[in-house]
């Protein structure tokens, strides 16, 4: 056993923490630390300080809050943190889910001192292998139809691609609005590769069958491109979804998200995984209103805490601005912290053209304040600091 390798548990009864303190009290080499508490209750406090080389969380598949935090600690746990699962009932799709998520290994129940050790010395084994990227994840929902989102995900994909000059930036942008996904067509790819090969074959899923479905445009960013005829939403799994996010930030700097305006069983998988979700809408009655829906839908789904931030896409100034400002932020209950100028022109020119804004127009007002929403949540989102996962006091 790795000399003082730290251990924090966290389980939800005293008699199951029992249970684990029998298993790793005679263990030479480890300083373990096991609370009891809801594991959700915790989870929040689970960043910043001393940081154990092993959690192991103790969770329910039947509470998918527990997931969500789970999958949050994963994603944001630093490189010298290895995640562990138990829970009272799992079976295989749920123990997959969780390896998929990047838990390290799972403790069946009740809990042997033989599968700890297993688990610990995979944990060490993860510990002490190379760090590998790390991408940051932008989604983007809407809240109607024409919204404008797919123009801000492409200008958004494009100013990452290019903050830096000196440093070009890896990004991946995909359309995973698998009815009406036109990514590909603003850009005039050939839609012969993307998430419909996927899906056809979803177990062959790896780095080379992704990179296989990638489609490359001249700006210097990678699509996936959205299937080139209609296909159900429920062709697509939560797993899958979940797994090409993933194999995406495994591989770019930044993956960027266009998302169906339907809100599928998959779209909590994706949302949840994300670093940033970026919300576009109009601030029209109807938008706004469809708006706050899905900011309830994400809080009922135990999603409110990804971090979000709302766009008010196709934005008039004048003398109304400010006072259409405050009733639509007054209806949503959240302050919309972004606002993208209209610019019909130049947006229908790129899109008949199929070219990026930037080839028909230098710096627009899109364009501009596409750059300017991009710096500003670069620095608060997707500055790649990874947050430590830390002991609760």
């Amino acid at each position: 056993m790795k000399k003082d390798l730290r251990f924090l548990a966290v389980m939800r009864s005293q008699e199951k923490a029992n249970e684990l303190k029998s298993a790793v009290s005679n263990f030479d080499g480890l300083d373990w630390e096991i609370k009891v508490s809801d594991f959700q209750n915790v989870a929040a406090e689970l960043v910043n300080s001393h940081v154990p080389n092993v959690l192991l969380a103790e969770i329910s598949f039947d509470r998918p809050g527990d997931l969500t935090e789970l999958s949050r600690i994963v994603r944001e746990s630093c490189d010298d943190t290895a995640v562990l699962a138990t829970a009272e009932q799992a079976d295989f799709e749920g123990i997959r889910r969780l390896m998929r998520m990047g838990v390290a290994d799972f403790i069946p129940q009740p809990i042997s001192q033989l599968d700890v050790r297993n688990a610990l010395n995979v944990a060490m084994s993860k510990l002490s292998q190379p760090v590998t990227a790390d991408g940051k994840a932008v989604t983007f929902l809407r809240s109607c139809g024409g919204a404008g989102a797919t123009t801000i995900a492409l200008q958004t994909a494009l100013s990452l691609a290019h903050m830096d000059r000196k440093d070009p930036k890896r990004v991946c942008l995909i359309d995973f609005d698998m009815q009406f996904g036109n990514v590909a067509l603003a850009l005039d790819l050939q839609e012969n590769v993307g998430i419909q090969q996927i899906l056809e074959s979803p177990s062959r899923l790896d780095g080379d069958f992704f990179l296989g479905s990638i489609l490359r445009h001249r700006s210097g960013i990678d699509v996936l491109a959205a299937p080139d005829r209609i296909i159900p939403l429920n062709a697509m799994t939560g797993d899958t979804a979940y797994e090409i996010l993933e194999m995406a930030k495994s591989v770019y700097d930044y993956v960027v998200v266009d998302m169906p305006l339907a809100w599928a069983e998959w779209t909590s998988y994706v949302v949840g995984a994300s670093h940033l979700v970026g919300l576009v809408t109009d601030i029209n009655v109807t938008a706004v209103q469809r708006c706050r829906r899905l900011l309830n839908l994400m809080a009922e789904q135990e999603l409110d805490d990804v971090p979000l931030t709302i766009l008010a896409n196709r934005f008039k100034g004048g003398f109304s601005a400010k006072a259409r400002k405050r009733q639509a932020e007054k209806a949503l209950g959240a302050p919309i912290a972004h606002f993208i100028r209209q610019d019909v022109e130049t947006a229908s020119a790129a899109r008949d053209r199929g070219v990026v804004l930037g080839e028909v127009k230098k710096k627009s007002v899109i364009e501009k304040d596409v750059d300017g929403f991009v710096m500003h949540v670069h620095d608060q989102f997707l500055t790649g600091h990874k947050v430590s996962v830390r002991s609760a006091a």
